[in-house]
């Protein structure tokens, strides 16, 4: 897209879900205002998006960040609202007075709030809150992962604990009963029973494998769940320590 696309008036683009945003996204995962764009370089259209506190968010190419410089090359999601980049360059141009107009503009009924840049500490407990989010993620979605290995490696046992037998009895059976001419049919009535029984005996050895990858899970959180001030295992679920925000052991707050 063309630089002289972008108007040279605004230097500053907010985007969010309320009315009264630069760039207004209805979408559940973005914050009433959710980041901030600044347009560093009209040259080289170079912007720095910020988040603003977001609950879900700032991803760019992937990555999720606090502040960082961007060009439209750059693939920005709000949570995971993809916004393009022609939302942000071609929006309409700001309205300014002709001078030989002596009547006062028309006031503005909801003008783009102020913001004040966070300070270092609100920063620094933003990329706390990120990393324990991070780890309670991980460690909630491998929980779930082997819930699943478990509930399935019960229904393989119990496929073959019928499968074998029921292949072993049923194959012979059929051939004593079956006339010469539909012999086939008892040949088929074993394998299918022994056909199902070795893909789950097939099916638990792959998920045998993929839990034995697991292994440690609990070790693993309660070395990086933890508060980076006292180094204490963080006892409270994310869901809780949002809404506490302190550490229970040194009482230092970990969510801003």
């Amino acid at each position: 897209m063309a630089v002289n696309a972008m108007n040279p008036l605004v230097k500053r683009v907010t985007v969010g879900r309320k009315p009264g945003n630069t760039i207004v996204l209805n979408a559940h995962d973005v914050s009433g205002t959710h980041a901030t764009l600044t347009l560093l370089s009209p040259v080289t259209n170079t912007w720095e998006i910020q988040d603003m506190g977001s609950a879900n968010g700032t991803f760019v190419n992937g990555m999720r960040v606090y502040r960082k410089e961007v060009t439209p090359t750059s693939q920005i999601k709000l949570g995971k609202t993809p916004l393009s980049w022609d939302q942000i360059l071609e929006r309409p141009a700001m309205e300014t007075p002709a001078p030989e107009r002596r009547s006062p503009p028309a006031p503005i009924s909801d003008p783009l709030p102020v913001y004040e840049e966070p300070s270092a500490q609100d920063e620094e407990l933003r990329e706390i809150a990120w990393n324990l989010k991070k780890v309670s993620d991980e460690y909630r979605e491998k929980k779930y992962r082997l819930a699943e290995i478990h509930a399935q490696e019960s229904m393989n046992s119990r496929i073959q604990g019928l499968g074998f037998p029921i292949g072993a009895v049923m194959g012979p059976l059929l051939l004593q009963v079956l006339p010469p001419e539909y012999k086939v049919f008892g040949f088929v009535g074993s394998l299918i029973p022994l056909g199902f029984a070795g893909s789950a005996f097939m099916s638990s050895r792959r998920l045998s494998k993929e839990r034995k990858g697991y292994n440690g899970l609990e070790d693993w959180y309660r070395i990086n769940y933890v508060c980076p001030h006292c180094h204490n295992f963080v006892q409270q679920p994310f869901e809780l320590l949002e809404k506490t925000k302190n550490c229970r052991a040194c009482k230092k707050p970990l969510i801003p």
